[in-house]
């Protein structure tokens, strides 16, 4: 979309003459835009892709978002306001929110020039802000949006369900997840062992808003891209999943602020299986971008997370 047509549909949702529009890289879901207001300063526009080219995994994010921050008032001040949304499709086929700016730099720019005691800083807030997340409780598994099960083995057989017809759909490889569908129908009672608490889905640097403060310290001013909001069990969110087997500095500093995983066998069990999931996840993400050597890398390392079920 050129800058033009942003400029007239920003000015239609603000009711007010828009003066600049500027692309902001980095997302690789929505089109995203910082957008001013001569008379009321910075806001960033988001569109969704269209329907026709959302995966089946994926669907209506921007709309879960909406929905989930009802569930989210504890954090309403780490959340950057909507100031207007539009799901009507009247004026374009695409999802559309426009929230305000929020001034400060991301966690990941953070994290280039932070000393070591400053990155754990961050970490560790990070562990502490999930943990806010899951402490909230639901009845169902899925989207927020879209209820996947009673179960969350049933929820959790359906995800990666669609995520498999998803890559099938782009001609990426996916035969091998049959193994990974048939550990999981072996496993629903280690998986519906769990609670069912709201997990963010994307807690990572480069999605918070960090301010330093006097000291160098980080303070996290807001939190980004919570599209991906999900009833599951609080293990497998994506943060933990993909951090739960480092011994890395970060690591360490996470679970400091979020607390220690249980180390059962039970749980070492789900554990395996949310690292495959995470990993799936991962290589629909390299196929929507076409990055086909680390869509290659992932399917080897699946190999090796499913070797680890058995």
């Amino acid at each position: 979309m050129d800058h033009a047509q942003v400029r007239a549909f920003a000015a239609g949702m603000l009711g007010e003459p828009v003066s600049d529009v500027e692309v902001l890289a980095g997302g690789s879901y929505n089109e995203s835009y910082r957008i001013k207001s001569g008379a009321s300063g910075w806001y960033v526009l988001r569109l969704a892709p269209a329907d026709h080219r959302q995966f089946s995994s994926e669907r209506h994010l921007m709309r879960n978002e909406f929905l989930g921050r009802a569930f989210l008032p504890h954090l309403a001040d780490l959340i950057p306001r909507i100031v207007a949304a539009d799901f009507s499709h009247r004026e374009l086929d695409r999802d559309m929110m426009m929230t305000r700016w929020v001034t400060g730099t991301t966690g990941g720019n953070y994290l280039r020039t932070a000393s070591p005691e400053q990155a754990r800083s961050l970490w560790r807030l990070m562990g502490q802000t999930l943990k806010q997340f899951h402490r909230i409780q639901g009845t169902t598994y899925g989207r927020l949006i879209e209820p996947w099960g009673a179960r969350w083995s049933e929820a959790v057989s359906t995800r990666l369900s669609k995520q498999i017809n998803d890559l099938a759909s782009i001609g990426a490889p996916h035969d091998d997840l049959a193994r990974l569908q048939t550990a999981i129908a072996e496993q629903t009672k280690a998986l519906d062992d769990v609670p069912c608490r709201l997990t963010h889905g994307d807690l990572i640097p480069n999605n918070l808003v960090v301010a330093a403060m006097p000291d160098g310290e980080p303070r996290i001013v807001a939190l980004l891209d919570i599209d991906r909001l999900m009833w599951a069990d609080p293990w497998s969110d994506w943060s933990i999943a993909s951090t739960a087997r480092s011994k890395s500095l970060p690591s360490q500093a996470f679970w400091e602020g979020y607390g220690q995983p249980p180390d059962d066998s039970a749980a070492s069990l789900r554990q395996s299986i949310y690292h495959a999931l995470a990993l799936v996840e991962a290589r629909l993400e390299r196929a929507r971008r076409f990055q086909t050597e680390r869509v290659d890398t992932l399917v080897g390392q699946s190999a090796h997370a499913l070797a680890e079920i058995g």
